[in-house]
């Protein structure tokens, strides 16, 4: 009898020790604010209207991507015309270089944009290419990576993380796949973060699935889930270290965040996509780091239509909501269109074709 009851205290204890490992690596958050008084105060720095410019070579119309190297310089891809311009911290020109076409420094289809080390780096929609240069604008070379297509590259130390779009065929169908991952300089593999893949027909219903909410820190990578509300948080060699998690409804998109959605019909020039076909919202549209280390997941807009809203973390624990009325023209894919760098917030309006610089501080 005395055996029996040891055992079950054994068991009993075993069984506490492995829940107390298991929540260790989850941190659950309630909807009640840890602040909540939390407030952001935001001044406008300068705005760049691309076709107001006096400088010809410093316009733009479709500015898509942003990088800022350490001197907050920043670069912009004009995908009207297949060119980069830089501009100094105050928005004054500086150059603007490459253009459409095969040869050296120019691009086929001009995607994404970013900086590892001194290099200004870009990558291509149609192809598995990196074109890169100097920050003066020479180009340097152009890289072919294989069967990869990378896509929204970010430097994290000496190693890169990003996506990797490609094709599979299981059981005869055809699949689009997108693995987010962490590379070594020559896009090797080192870890896989997250594995996506979709039957094609279905991305073209909804092309939001394969495009989760991710962001880079100095020694820590965020991914956000598609179906749940959970933020897995990775170590920079690549290893899940814990996973922040939020009681959430799932909600149904607004009117205003359909006729958003729409807008891929118009980049696109296509109308594949239905109000119908996008179902239940995201939880978590995008994700961003602060200057003061906050973790900003995105929420989509407010009921008004108005105000991007953003739930705040710190360290896993939620610090409160806050309603941001940024002029940003795709509340879905804010990852190109939101940078925050050092004391900036860098916002790209792709349909108003103009770039605003905010300088911002959290009360």
């Amino acid at each position: 009898m005395k055996l029996k009851i040891l055992l079950v205290l054994v068991g009993i204890l075993l069984f506490s020790c492995t829940e107390k490992k298991q929540d260790s690596k989850m941190r659950y958050n309630k909807n009640k604010p840890t602040r909540e008084n939390l407030t952001i105060k935001l001044k406008k720095k300068f705005e760049l209207i691309g076709s107001e410019l006096e400088n010809e070579k410093a316009r733009f119309s479709l500015p898509t991507d942003l990088a800022i190297d350490e001197k907050q310089n920043l670069y912009l891809i004009e995908r009207a015309t297949s060119a980069i311009k830089k501009f100094d911290k105050d928005g004054n020109f500086i150059t603007s270089f490459g253009r459409a076409g095969k040869g050296p420094g120019e691009f086929e289809n001009l995607a994404t944009i970013f900086i590892y080390k001194d290099t200004i780096c870009t990558t291509e929609w149609s192809n598995n290419f990196i074109n890169k240069f100097t920050k003066d604008g020479k180009f340097i070379r152009k890289d072919a990576y294989g069967a990869k297509s990378p896509r929204y590259l970010t430097a994290l130390g000496d190693n890169l993380v990003g996506f990797n779009f490609g094709f599979k065929t299981i059981d005869g169908k055809p699949y689009l796949t997108n693995n987010f991952d962490l590379m070594d300089n020559r896009l090797q593999l080192i870890h896989n973060l997250l594995d996506l893949k979709i039957l094609e027909s279905k991305q073209k219903e909804n092309p939001l699935i394969l495009y989760p909410g991710t962001t880079v820190g100095k020694d820590q990578v965020f991914v956000a889930a598609n179906d749940k509300y959970q933020i897995d948080v990775f170590n920079k060699q690549g290893l899940k270290e814990y996973s922040i998690v939020k009681n959430a409804i799932r909600e149904k998109y607004s009117p205003v965040e359909l006729e958003n959605l729409l807008y891929l019909n118009k980049a696109q020039n296509t109308n594949v996509y239905k109000k119908e076909n996008f179902g239940d919202k995201k939880f978590i549209f995008n994700l961003f780091l602060d200057k003061y280390d906050n973790l900003w997941a995105s929420r989509g807009y407010n009921k008004t239509g108005d105000k991007l809203v953003f739930d705040l973390f710190k360290d896993g624990v939620y610090l409160n909501k806050i309603e941001l009325g940024l002029p940003v023209d795709r509340f879905f894919s804010l990852s190109a269109s939101i940078k925050f760098v050092g004391d900036f917030i860098y916002v790209a309006n792709i349909m108003e074709g103009k770039v605003l610089v905010y300088e911002y501080e959290i009360l």
